[in-house]
């Protein structure tokens, strides 16, 4: 049986309080959760990152609050690139739209594969940073470098994109970015300006300054949501579907990260379950594989909660799979509504009962007669005007495979966390502070970034399912005779301190040199700063801490530091009362506890000692 629900319910059903948020509470896997209005993030959030989770919001009511979403982030291979605009184009055209020119799609997809290619391999110069990009806001940069002027005699000119891609062409004639461009963009003046325009077209929903900076960078982190226990709530105008396109997008990234998580790098099954809490499913922009991704999804340890006010809704999303969607949620629940149509398919679900229907006749006369009839008849369960009449607090459940079940709605103040939640609720997030407190938390006295155990682990294995693919291919290559493929960039470099030491800084071989890790001056300070906290560590183990081998020389006096520690005494303070014990005179520990307590100061004890031992 596969985790999949559907739920129905209309306004006021209780589809966030009675069902959303009851599951939420279970903290049973990591959670991606459509959220119109951001409410189950204010809820909810403060609640989930008390009990450990890590919360990330993606915000399109006030995206300079979002966490940062960068598609390229998730790039590993060309086809990932060409993934990644046919994302963009599906979930920038709008549903039912009429198809145009085919030779102007194909020659604007041929444009935006040369940029986007090379966005990814060769990045743009942020000119106010210095840094080399790989987003969005670079490709938008390329797009502004191909306008062009023409002669008196309507020639193109070469544009300053014509001179980069000259520049790239000199030093790999086979670049993806070379080969798209130059089979679109050498034509006539009028046809390169109508791709360009086209192209724009298609980018416009992203050229305001707001979502450049939104998907400047990537906190999203997708690959390892099925690895640790995190919250992504993409929160959404209820109105207005404008931007809901980058939610599709991210969606669509969201399920190929997953599943290329679960196949590739945890042997088909992710460590933490995943949910997707779908809330007002209409309003989002799902992959247009979402029916297969359904049925498959299980295997992977991922699972969908799909929540919509009524089976109308569902029948307009997926006309001809909705039957389909529906056989592939196992469990389905209904909370309520006013839809006759929902009404009589909740019938039909519910299934028939039988009845015993006896019937008795009797004919007077002189020559009466008597008869009685018994007649096995079907009658629903509960026919659709009787689903219409379900009281508020109570829900119809179908689970695969058995009987349906009426029942009461979940109380959720009864839920064992509910304090919790309500203690933690009216949460305010905002990334800008997030971000804020990551940096300096981050960051150790000598600059240095730290990431986690698990962070570190998803980094590692992924470099693994990189560098055996490179290996597979530079034996193909060798076999074969062609060129060997570039050696990928890994995200992980084990080195030992001393491997470290031994690095030369001036080799110029290709190789990695200590210059890309750390400079030779910053070497040595931290060398120093590692010794200095080693001694200052050993020192303060010292005064803190009793080496029973080292320090003690009996039975007796372990006895005596045992009884001294559990009744408050400090380790100075054992150490003062060790050293009295060690002169005999009388003082066992029975005596030394009657006369000394830790409430005294070190002096006062000292003194104490001093005349005792006079």
């Amino acid at each position: 049986m596969n985790n999949n629900i559907l739920v129905i319910g209309g306004s006021g059903c209780g589809k966030s309080f009675k069902f959303a948020k009851p599951n939420i509470m279970q903290l049973a896997s990591s959670f991606i959760i459509t959220d119109p209005k951001g409410e189950l993030c204010r809820d909810t959030a403060g609640f989930l990152e008390h009990h450990g989770y890590d919360v990330k919001v993606l915000n399109l009511l006030d995206m300079k609050k979002s966490s940062r979403y960068n598609p390229f982030d998730y790039v590993q291979s060309d086809v990932d690139v060409i993934k990644l605009i046919q994302n963009l184009i599906r979930n920038t055209t709008p549903k039912g739209a009429s198809p145009g020119d085919p030779f102007w799609e194909k020659a604007e997809g041929m444009l935006l594969q040369s940029l986007f290619y090379y966005v990814w391999k060769e990045g743009v110069k942020n000119e106010d940073t210095g840094k080399i990009e790989h987003n969005i806001g670079a490709v938008l940069k390329l797009l502004t470098l191909a306008e062009f002027t023409e002669d008196r005699n309507g020639n193109k000119q070469p544009s300053e994109l014509d001179h980069l891609m000259d520049e790239l062409a000199k030093k790999n004639p086979k670049h993806p970015a070379v080969l798209n461009y130059n089979k679109v963009m050498r034509g006539a003046a009028d046809t390169v300006r109508s791709i360009i325009i086209s192209a724009n077209a298609r980018l416009a929903p992203i050229q305001s300054d707001e979502i450049v900076e939104f998907m400047s960078e990537d906190e999203m982190d997708i690959r390892s949501i099925g690895a640790r226990k995190t919250v992504i709530f993409c929160v959404i105008p209820d109105v207005d579907k404008t931007y809901n396109f980058l939610v599709g997008l991210f969606y669509t990234q969201a399920f190929q990260q997953l599943y290329y998580a679960a196949d590739f790098i945890y042997d088909g099954k992710l460590p933490v379950n995943v949910t997707f809490l779908l809330d007002e499913f209409a309003n989002v922009a799902l992959p247009d594989d979402f029916t297969s991704l359904l049925s498959t999804m299980r295997s992977r340890q991922i699972s969908a909660i799909i929540i919509v006010q009524n089976m109308a809704q569902l029948k307009k999303l997926f006309e001809k799979d909705y039957e389909t969607i529906q056989g592939n949620c196992d469990v389905m629940i209904f909370l309520g509504g006013n839809e006759r149509g929902t009404h009589k398919e909740i019938e039909e679900a519910i299934g028939k009962q039988t009845i015993y229907k006896k019937s008795y006749g009797v004919t007077h006369g002189k020559n009466g007669s008597s008869s009685s009839n018994e007649d096995i008849l079907g009658r629903e369960l509960m026919m659709a005007s009787e689903v219409r009449k379900l009281r508020r607090d109570e829900c119809i459940i179908l689970i695969n495979g058995y009987d349906a079940i009426r029942d009461k709605k979940i109380e959720t103040w009864n839920h064992p966390l509910f304090p919790e939640l309500k203690k933690y609720g009216g949460y305010q997030y905002d990334a800008r502070l997030k971000r804020a407190i990551k940096k300096k938390n981050q960051k150790n006295d000598t600059g240095i970034e730290f990431v986690s155990k698990d962070q570190l682990a998803l980094l590692q294995s992924h470099d693994k399912i990189l560098m055996d693919e490179y290996n597979t291919q530079v034996k193909i290559a060798d076999i074969s005779g062609e060129v060997r493929p570039e050696k990928p960039e890994l995200a992980v470099i084990n080195l030992t301190f001393e491997q470290l030491l031994q690095l030369d800084i001036d080799d110029d071989t290709g190789e990695l040199n200590l210059d890309e890790i750390i400079s030779q001056s910053q070497m040595e300070q931290n060398e120093r700063k590692c010794l200095d906290k080693i001694a200052e560590d050993e020192a303060e183990m010292h005064e803190n801490h009793i080496d029973v081998k080292a320090e003690l020389n009996s039975k007796e006096e372990a006895f005596l530091i045992a009884k001294l520690g559990k009744e408050g005494f400090s380790v100075p303070q054992q150490r003062l009362l060790l050293g009295l014990f060690r002169k005999g005179s009388g003082m066992d520990e029975d005596t030394i506890m009657y006369y000394f307590s830790p409430d005294m100061s070190i002096e006062d004890m000292q003194d104490y000692i001093d005349v005792m031992s006079a």
